[in-house]
């Protein structure tokens, strides 16, 4: 059972710095790997990462959280 490492964290705070806690975590995974996409496909163009920005942003799983 080593992914109840990763949750020990947040059981130990109020159920509201839990909350945040979980969205700036899941937050910071998505921009991760918003970067690890501009850098495995770099024919993406400048213009166009606004785009793709806004559309990893829009994924429907992260906006239930919100």
């Amino acid at each position: 059972m080593w992914f109840a490492y990763f949750w020990k964290p947040f059981v130990r705070l109020p159920y509201e710095a839990a909350g945040a806690a979980w969205l700036a975590t899941s937050l910071a995974f998505m921009l991760a790997g918003l970067a690890c996409l501009w850098r495995a496909c770099p024919e993406i163009r400048e213009a166009d990462r606004t785009l793709v920005a806004l559309l990893v942003l829009s994924f429907e799983p992260f906006l239930f959280e919100c």
